[in-house]
């Protein structure tokens, strides 16, 4: 392997790195009732996932593209190869 495959092979791995420790996927069912409540939302209570309409809420409201609860954000997210969206806690920057 080249030094310029090597490179781009340990750029590639600290990027992966980097946005898999950025992101936390909420699984508590406490946090996701508490943001469905408040923002008119449904989340399966088996998998932690978004179920409905990833640009309205349950009444047909707009979404905002980030939740605040409790002094965190929280932003929905599609992983590859799911079809619906998980609530994920977003790294704040000061």
């Amino acid at each position: 392997m080249s030094i310029k495959h090597e490179f781009i092979y340990i750029i590639f791995f600290l990027l992966k790195t980097k946005t898999k420790q950025q992101m936390k996927t909420i699984t508590d069912l406490r946090i996701l009732k508490a943001i469905g409540k408040r923002y008119n939302l449904d989340f399966c209570s088996i998998y932690k996932y978004y179920i409905g309409d990833v640009y309205e809420d349950n009444k047909g409201v707009s979404l905002p593209n980030k939740f605040n609860y409790k002094n965190k954000v929280y932003e929905l997210k599609y992983f590859s190869g799911c079809f619906n969206p998980y609530l994920i806690e977003c790294e704040v920057s000061k």
